[in-house]
């Protein structure tokens, strides 16, 4: 009865006749468990496959059907039923379906449809204001092209020209979260009109969209979501002039329609989503494969040998200090022991030449003071492709054209921060004085200007004392003690985050200084004295934490998991980032 009342509005409910199907297979069977013969029934039963196991459906159909089925076994796996099999989808790229229910959302989703055919049905055109474009932009990316992750408009608003490629199918490249490497969506019509006549008027090197669109100012809503939520506002009024908009009619909604949209097979048919089971959207590889080489399913299984490599490492830290590489003595048996089974397994060529340098590398004595950390480092490197390796050619075969190609190809990728190429060369130029040891390339001269990555300063904002000082008043208030500490330091002391993860309480000596004895460089360990660059009120409260504070020894930020030990740097940015 739940589901026939949440699916009223579509023609042909297809939760719910997949509800009724697999319970009239479980009954009939008897069964406790989900397996797949109960599977190979249920998909002869719907006609998605002959007596044979071959397949009479599309992709498209299966994927609608599973996604359905996914849902209802994790409804019966609440009531008792035990699932020996879930349904997948032979997509290329993501194998795990997800299906994201919102009760609110999926009772009003022809509202939804509705107010996309009423953003469609007005095309465009180049006597629009470029606000009108921007915000019809937006909405169509995330209804239409699968754009639907958190803060989707937020990244679609960072959009520059050169993350825009518009020939026969348009795409577009966008970061899903902050940091993290873009990746490619392909876009409709629609948003590629709205794309043809932005490009013309934004300013060369400049985001497609305002400068007003990019961030907001405290808790206020930035100018973008006010414009966004403005033109749904007017769609839904030309669409249901005698209803009363819903309150949660806001960007969010739209997002979260969106997804719903598309897990029930709407716009588009096709959807990915990641193994956590969150949907992500139509993601599509790199444009400029003939750097990376192919993406073949046949190469995405090598690429998982090296992957699987992680599992070998210890804890990159021994009590206070990282472990180095020299100590890691049961690492460099697993690596050779690793190395057999390889060779057992007919491993690839090229593989097996990189898992002989990343041995060269833990047995050579130069490394020996190298952190396990910057080992891993390695084999993110070579796992996920940094530096392009050839398709065709095994390492060993490899011109000096073909080195300083590779070389050249890595400099220049812009998809990499300047700070990962430049680390990433340093590998390279490891993996190339190995195979020159063994006689297997040819000399190459990397110390030319040509394979140097050029140092780029970043460009923030100086937050204003003022600024500051509500922050602190809030972490204050909160009883965030550690952040406020983290806060002051950093602002007011001009600590690095890992030299304010290592303090103690012993470091605040003689009621006016602050000892810095852990530090990136030998040169940076110095004595501050923090009574003469704290404000009075801040001083004070800064005093009364170090009097709180028991031992002398005892760490002011400690970790969560052993508070013998400090708290690890990246913690405390992420949660200064929250």
């Amino acid at each position: 009865t739940e589901l026939r009342e949440r699916e009223r509005h579509l023609k042909t409910p297809v939760v719910l006749n997949v509800c009724e199907a697999v319970v009239e297979i479980l009954a009939s069977k008897g069964a406790d468990r989900w397996n797949e013969d109960l599977y190979a029934s249920f998909c002869r039963k719907w006609g998605l496959s002959d007596d044979d196991g071959n397949p009479r459906v599309g992709e498209q159909e299966l994927f609608r059907i599973n996604v359905a089925l996914c849902h209802v076994l994790r409804l019966l796996r609440k009531q008792g039923l035990k699932i020996g099999h879930w349904p997948v989808v032979p997509l290329r790229y993501r194998q795990n379906l997800a299906f994201e229910y919102d009760g609110e959302i999926f009772s009003s989703l022809w509202r939804f449809e509705r107010l996309v055919a009423r953003l469609v049905s007005r095309k465009p055109n180049f006597g629009m204001k470029s606000e009108e474009v921007c915000a019809r932009l937006v909405l169509a990316a995330i209804a239409l092209d699968g754009i639907v992750f958190d803060n989707a408009d937020g990244r679609l608003a960072g959009l520059r020209a050169d993350d825009v490629k518009l020939e026969e199918v348009g795409v577009i490249r966008l970061p899903t979260r902050s940091g993290k490497r873009p990746k490619h969506f392909y876009i409709g019509g629609y948003t590629g009109t709205c794309l043809k006549i932005l490009l013309p008027r934004a300013r060369r090197g400049a985001p497609i969209f305002p400068q007003t669109w990019q961030s907001g100012q405290g808790k206020k809503k930035t100018e973008r979501r006010r414009a966004l939520e403005a033109l749904i506002l007017r769609l839904w009024n030309e669409e249901f002039p005698y209803e009363d908009p819903p309150q949660s009619l806001d960007v969010c909604y739209w997002l979260r329609a969106s997804r719903m949209s598309l897990a029930l097979g709407g716009m588009p048919a096709l959807l990915l989503a990641n193994l956590a089971g969150k949907i992500r959207g139509a993601q599509f590889p790199h444009w400029n494969e003939s750097i990376e080489g192919s993406k073949s399913p046949e190469n995405e299984r090598e690429c998982m040998r090296l992957v699987e490599l992680h599992a070998l490492f210890p804890d990159s830290r021994q009590g206070k200090r990282k472990a180095k590489l020299g100590s890691a003595k049961r690492l460099r048996a697993l690596l050779h022991r690793t190395r057999e089974d390889w060779e057992k397994e007919n491993a690839d060529r090229n593989e097996r030449i990189l898992l002989d340098w990343l041995i060269w590398l833990a047995e050579n004595k130069r490394f020996s003071d190298m952190t396990l950390s910057t080992f891993r480092g390695h084999v993110y490197v070579v796992a996920n492709r940094i530096f392009p390796l050839p398709v065709e050619k095994s390492l060993d075969e490899l011109s000096v054209e073909d080195w300083e190609t590779i070389g050249r190809r890595l400099v220049t990728n812009d998809d990499l921060a300047p700070s990962t190429r430049r680390t990433a060369m340093t590998h390279l130029r490891r993996l190339h004085e190995f195979l020159s040891e063994r006689g297997e390339a040819p000399p190459v001269d990397f110390g030319r200007s040509c394979f140097k990555v050029p140092r780029e300063v970043a460009e923030c904002g100086v937050p204003f004392p003022h600024e500051v000082d509500a922050l602190l008043d809030l972490l204050d208030a909160e009883g965030k003690e550690e952040l406020w500490l983290a806060t002051v330091c950093s602002f007011y002391l001009g600590l690095r985050c890992e030299e304010i993860v290592h303090l103690r309480r012993a470091d605040v000596q003689d009621g006016y200084r602050l000892s810095v004895r852990v530090s990136k460089l030998l040169s940076s360990r110095r004595t501050i004295p923090y009574n003469l660059l704290l404000p009075e009120p801040v001083r004070s409260r800064f005093e009364i934490l170090m009097e709180r504070t028991g031992c002398r020894d005892e760490y002011l930020l400690r970790s969560t998991a052993d508070p013998f030990l400090p708290m690890a740097p990246w913690q405390l940015s992420k949660a200064m980032g929250r």
